[in-house]
């Protein structure tokens, strides 16, 4: 699976990365820019986005309107430092249903992989 990584830490890019190609998928791209993201996202046609909700300049589901309903919401796994619950439901709007807070164990986002890639290829 190819994989993008969203997230305005730079230990958390790296972290997320090596989980991610350790499990033996491809990172096709890496931002802490909402707005980059949403073009990257739309450009590299990534398998899975691992995307976090407060980046640099717009949160997560900014991104996600952005793209204006076309993507897949089991290809996104939202990761966080904190969730409201309020906060969840904006994501669940949008269907999305995988998250995961930081911090998190590595098996934690490896089974959010494999889930997301299952059901990105049961569909």
């Amino acid at each position: 699976m190819r994989v993008l990584i969203v997230d305005d830490s730079v230990y958390s890019i790296a972290l997320i990365g090596l989980i991610v190609k350790r499990k033996g998928h491809e990172v096709v791209g890496e931002t802490k820019n909402g707005e980059e993201a949403a073009a990257m996202i739309k450009e590299l046609k990534p398998d899975i986005v691992t995307l976090d909700n407060m980046l640099n300049d717009i949160d997560g589901t900014d991104v996600l309107a952005k793209l204006e309903g076309d993507f897949n919401p089991n290809q996104f796994i939202v990761i966080s430092g904190s969730y409201e619950e309020s906060v969840l439901a904006e994501y669940k709007k949008f269907g999305i249903t995988r998250f995961l807070k930081k911090p998190f164990e590595p098996q934690e986002l490896e089974e959010a992989l494999e889930k997301a890639a299952g059901s990105l290829l049961t569909k």
